[in-house]
């Protein structure tokens, strides 16, 4: 702009400088930026120290301490292998080095008990371990663990550690309760420890209320389920004699332990010995009322719906199923509001005023896991709860059900509880659907109808006529019975496989064709159609335990077969054990028994020569009287260099004695006719026995008063003749010098005789 054109402004005067305020404003704060590969890093140690401990929950062990046990793991199961020596020399105890070598792993293991029942390599070692241990041992570790129970079951290797410790519990409280403690050692730094029943109440009390926390839980459920049956053995299914019970350890978990080899105590223990005396665990009561607690505990920190949820859930159904039978064993599921009340949806409180049924409780029946429950309800809940719930759950939808391939085990499980009238009317029920349950092969209600009439004398005859007609057979062929149910087909199809079964065996390069249309990655493998079935065995074997004479259909097709039938029914694995029920039922006439071993005659020696048919051979000799076995003898002589070179009959010919039968026929005959009479006589005392002591008395008032030499038994009369046996006759016995100086001859001649075993040389 050019200058003359510019207008100067006003000026302004100045002004007083104004106090300005500064406000101190922090500067951003940047971070130093990490690399990329240094934060994946981080991240990676962070996780894995978080994994850390997760899996460690009570501290890493040391690699030392780790290898120390391998060790002992290894020297442990080549003793438990071995078996305990019970004596090396007589100046040389045999479990002193085991002691020695034992204690130092005790001393080692001592203040870290819980950081080696959560290590995935020393867990196993500490199962073991516990097998070795005493009384007093075992009750020191079980009180390391005091207070941390919950945290044990939850860990995925702790778990089995408790397992395995309250298992073997059971008999240091067996022992308890009859008063054997071990003695405390003695030591100033010694406080006061609790007994092994003390532990577990201890234990109990911490987790009893965390109950349906751990039922949910995968590891600490199946802690719980060996826990219950410590409390409640009687009560509860899995009962403590049988040790690996499946509803006390998971499949996988014995199986896994089953490989590991023999767990068992590499020390001999007195104590243990002596407890072993009384068969049948003895239980304090203390524990009954632990286990009620439980129960009580249970229902008041879980409602009705929570229950029913438990009841349909993989992990926790086979807990609560321990429950409920725990429950029906103290009387105390048909009360209003019980556990069993709960999952059935309130069915005992309502009563007969509950005519409506309940969808959750059908629902029970199909699922794969709850159907486990509802049998379990079936069997065990009380006979009132059973009549409500079998009208309103079952009957409408009988036929619907024992075609189900879930829900036919459950109706199997109530069948066995009708009575008779309401077995006539499941029968009337079921009579549209056998040829279903026939051809989707689920036979297992039929075969419990026939078990439960075979027990209350009912509906026999209308069964047998069942199985003429789903299985199409004429009532003037009951020979085909056998073959027909045993592969569950009907008439014409078994004649049908069997037809084209011969035609391929005439033309055998006929079946390569249809071989090769269904050939897949995996190798093919041709069934054979006329493999006997599980379902078919079990049924005969049912139709077997039928009284007279509707058992004997079985008898008269068994005897109409060929004897090539005969034989591969009895080298099968499934088809032998209905002969095994034919040889052993006692409903069947010993005539009908003695014609089936007939017709094995000429089979023996093929049947020894296979593995399962020469146990079947046995069972016929056994079954067979001193004239039956003589003909067996005799067919067999021509065999006899042939039962000596099998694997199987050489067994089988050793019991036979077919050398003495050649040698001298008639001694062998006194032979088996004095096993025979034997064998007679001790069946009548076992029956006797069994019939009570009212009978007894009444047989022994019948008897005439005997010789007193022939009231001597067998053993008075061996060693009559020994002075330190003497306190063992009864009476006075006669004079028996020749019996004496030969028995004396006897005893010097071994005194006389020189050790076949060298002494063991003392261990320096």
């Amino acid at each position: 702009m050019p200058r003359e054109n510019r207008k100067r402004g006003k000026k302004n005067k100045k002004q007083e400088k104004e106090e300005v305020t500064t406000y101190a404003v922090e500067e951003p704060q940047y971070e130093e930026q990490v690399p990329y590969n240094q934060w994946e890093q981080q991240n990676e140690d962070e996780l894995e120290a978080q994994a850390q401990v997760e899996e460690a929950p009570f501290g890493i062990v040391d690699p030392d301490v780790k290898a120390y046990f391998r060790t002992v793991n290894d020297q442990l199961k080549e003793w438990q292998d071995e078996g305990v020596d019970t004596e090396v020399d007589a100046e040389v105890d045999a479990n002193e080095e085991r002691r020695l070598f034992f204690k130092a792993a005790l001393t080692e293991m001592n203040g870290k008990e819980l950081q080696l029942s959560a290590d995935p390599d020393c867990s196993p070692i500490l199962e073991r371990m516990l097998y070795s241990m005493d009384d007093f041992v075992r009750r020191v570790f079980a009180d390391a663990l005091a207070g941390s129970w919950i945290d044990l079951s939850k860990d995925r290797f702790a778990s089995h550690v408790c397992q395995t410790l309250l298992a073997l519990a059971a008999d240091t409280i067996s022992r308890e309760t009859r008063g054997m403690l071990p003695p405390a050692p003695e030591g100033p730094d010694r406080g006061e420890l609790l007994t092994m029943t003390e532990l577990v109440l201890k234990a109990c009390e911490d987790i009893i209320t965390e109950v349906p926390m751990l039922m949910q839980n995968q590891f600490a459920s199946h802690v719980l389920r060996e826990l219950l049956l410590l409390l409640a053995p009687a009560q509860v299914s899995g009962h403590r004699d049988d040790r690996h019970a499946p509803t006390a350890r998971s499949k996988k978990s014995a199986g896994w332990k089953a490989r590991q080899g023999t767990m068992k105590a590499v020390i001999k223990d007195d104590q243990a010995a002596n407890g072993k005396d009384s068969a049948v665990k003895r239980t304090p009561k203390s524990f009954m009322e632990m286990a009620k607690k439980f129960l009580d505990s249970l229902r008041s920190s879980s409602d009705p719906n929570e229950l029913r949820a438990l009841a349909v859930d993989k992990v926790a159904s086979p807990v609560l199923q321990m429950f409920l039978e725990m429950e029906t064993g103290f009387k105390q599921a048909d009360a209003p509001g019980s556990i069993l009340d709960s999952v059935l949806a309130g069915l005992i409180s309502e009563g007969d005023s509950h005519t409506q049924a309940s969808s959750y409780v059908s629902s029970l029946l199909l699922d794969a896991t709850s159907s486990h429950l509802a049998e379990s309800i079936l069997t065990k809940c009380p006979r009132r709860v059973f009549d409500l719930l079998w009208p309103r759950y079952f009957v409408s939808e009988l036929g619907k059900l024992s075609a189900h391939p879930v829900a036919n085990f459950v109706v199997a499980k109530g069948i066995v509880r009708l009575d008779k009238e309401q077995l006539t009317e499941a029968l009337q029920l079921l009579e549209g659907s056998w040829k279903k349950s026939l051809k989707a092969q689920r036979l297992g209600v039929l075969t419990a109808s026939i078990e439960r009439a075979a027990k209350i004398n009912a509906c026999e005859e209308s069964l047998i006529k069942v199985i003429y007609s789903i299985f199409e057979i004429p009532q003037d062929e009951p020979g085909m019975i056998v073959p027909c149910v045993l592969r569950l087909k009907t008439l014409p199809d078994y004649q049908e496989v069997s037809e084209r079964k011969r035609e391929g065996e005439a033309n055998p390069n006929g079946d390569k064709a249809e071989a090769s249309v269904h050939h897949t990655r995996r190798q093919f493998r041709q069934e054979d159609p006329l493999e006997p079935k599980i379902q078919g065995s079990l049924l005969l074997q049912a139709i077997l335990r039928l009284q007279a004479p509707h058992n004997e259909v079985i008898l008269e097709s068994l005897h109409a077969m060929k004897q090539e039938e005969l034989l591969v029914i009895a080298c099968s694995p499934i088809g032998s054990r209905v002969l095994d029920a034919a040889l052993e039922s006692s409903s069947i006439h010993i005539r009908l028994r003695k014609r089936l071993v007939t017709a094995f005659i000429g089979l023996f020696h093929q049947m020894a020569d296979d593995r399962i048919g020469s146990r079947v051979a046995e069972r016929c000799w056994d079954a067979a009287d001193p004239y039956l076995k003589e003909k067996i003898a005799k067919s067999l002589l021509p065999h006899e260099q042939f039962l000596v070179g099998s694997h199987f009959g050489r067994f089988f010919a050793r019991n036979l004695g077919l050398p003495l039968y050649k040698r001298n026929p008639d001694q062998w005959k006194a032979t088996r006719a004095q096993q025979h009479k034997a064998v007679a006589s001790s069946s009548n005392a076992i029956s006797t026995f069994a019939s009570g002591p009212e009978s007894e008395a009444k047989s022994s008032q019948k008897r005439k008063r005997k010789d007193p030499e022939e009231e001597e038994g067998d053993i008075d009369r061996l060693f009559s003749g020994i002075g330190k046996y003497k306190h063992a006759q009864v009476g006075e016995p006669r004079p028996k010098k020749p019996v004496a100086e030969l028995e004396t001859t006897v005893l010097n001649a071994i005194k006389a005789a020189p050790d076949s075993q060298p002494s063991k040389k003392k261990k320096k």
